[in-house]
């Protein structure tokens, strides 16, 4: 079997996970308190290499060959879904985000289901702890002060509110509730940037350049 190639889209996708991530490391904001009780499904944005990355902390599990095997099996139907997704020439760029976060949800919630609570404990320790050395990390790199963490840490929280309350709108169309949510992160970017100085923007649109050309992250 050939190994799986990522597409133009996918590579896209996987770009904009990696910028949002990037605004999540401004400050050290564990993942549970950005992204709701769920650990697994706070993992929605987290970088390209993700599925790698996860692997290795899955390792970490003490996992049974039933739970690795129960894993693939949801992440490769995942995968194929993907794929049908970014086959399907009738759907807009914007229904496309929206089908993909949906196979992403529901796969994070399939997973979720195999791992006992002790399991999904520790995950969430090693995730929040991961989370919060890189945003710490970052705010180093950037030379936040405490009172500009304290602004973008409840940027970042009101901007999360306003996506999960739009998200939990039924009355919205899949194209409606993508536009809405890229409007809300994109109020929320500028108002991050509001916060920093010249020179912390400057160092913030390093960090992103050497990201999108796949350089190596001056701190992450």
């Amino acid at each position: 079997m050939r190994p799986y190639r990522h597409t133009k889209a996918e590579e896209r996708l996987d770009m904009m996970r990696r910028n949002i991530v990037i605004a999540l490391a401004v400050v050290a904001v564990s993942m549970l308190a950005l992204y709701g009780q769920s650990i697994l499904a706070a993992k929605m944005d987290m970088p390209a290499k993700h599925g790698t990355h996860m692997s290795g902390v899955f390792d970490k599990l003490g996992l049974t060959p039933d739970q690795k095997a129960k894993l693939e099996v949801i992440r490769k139907d995942a995968r194929e879904q993907k794929k049908a997704v970014f086959a399907d020439k009738s759907l807009t760029r914007e229904a496309k985000m929206a089908r993909l976060h949906e196979i992403r949800t529901n796969e994070l919630a399939r997973m979720d289901e195999v791992l006992t609570p002790a399991q999904r404990q520790q995950l969430k320790d090693m995730l929040k702890a991961k989370m919060a050395a890189k945003g710490q990390r970052f705010a180093e790199f950037l030379g936040l002060t405490a009172d500009q963490q304290a602004q973008i840490k409840a940027i970042h929280e009101d901007a999360w509110t306003q996506i999960k309350a739009v998200k939990a709108d039924t009355s919205l169309t899949p194209d409606q509730r993508a536009a809405q949510i890229k409007d809300i992160r994109t109020a929320k970017h500028e108002k991050v940037m509001a916060v920093l100085t010249p020179e912390q923007r400057a160092k913030f649109a390093e960090r992103k350049g050497a990201a999108r050309h796949g350089g190596k992250c001056p701190v992450m």
